[in-house]
């Protein structure tokens, strides 16, 4: 796998490569190269120092977003988003509930934000949020527009419950303004 394209954890990096390659057939530096519902779970980090973008915390510190989503097509736009717009993001992965729960259950792991699907597989969001309750900020994007499921989801404390856009432009701003919301609380994020 070339430098700079991410790793993959649990997994080897023949899936990996395979999957980039049918998004391109040479995969780059920043490539999503560790998405594939097949790998289960999986996790890559991605540094970008250009200075057009964004950049995060103290120098060498990295925005750490735990994604919790098996949609690849939305994996693939959020990692997209994130990566063309701060300089420096660790995208941790879960495709399903029960892998969300066991990283969630790691003291170790601690994210600066946790961007939730509701409709995942294996145990749904709203089952994860009713089991865990991470110090970092929570913020349900879904497709759902379920007024009881956005009731629960609040009342369970998510920060905010955000319907994924259908248009790209609008997917990419609430992606965006969702970062700058929440994985930001004391003002680390400059551009």
């Amino acid at each position: 796998m070339p430098a700079g394209c991410g790793f993959v954890h649990e997994t080897d990096g023949e899936g990996c490569y395979a999957f980039a390659q049918q998004l391109r057939s040479e995969p780059r530096a920043g490539d999503l190269v560790c998405i594939d519902p097949a790998l289960g779970i999986t996790e890559f980090s991605l540094r970008n120092r250009n200075s057009g973008r964004a950049s995060y915390g103290q120098e060498g510190s990295a925005l750490r977003i735990f994604l919790i989503e098996d949609n690849p097509g939305d994996i693939l736009l959020i990692q997209q988003i994130l990566t063309a717009t701060i300089a420096s993001v660790e995208i941790r992965l879960a495709m399903d509930g029960e892998q969300a729960l066991r990283m969630l259950a790691d003291p170790g792991f601690k994210p600066d934000l946790i961007i939730l699907d509701l409709n995942i597989p294996k145990v749904p969001g709203i089952a994860i949020l009713a089991q865990c309750k991470p110090a970092a900020p929570i913020v349900v994007f879904s497709s759902s527009s379920n007024p009881a499921e956005i009731q629960r989801a609040k009342e369970l404390g998510v920060r905010e419950f955000v319907q994924k856009p259908i248009d790209f432009e609008e997917f990419d701003r609430v992606v965006k303004r969702m970062i700058q919301d929440w994985a930001n609380p004391r003002g680390r994020l400059r551009s």
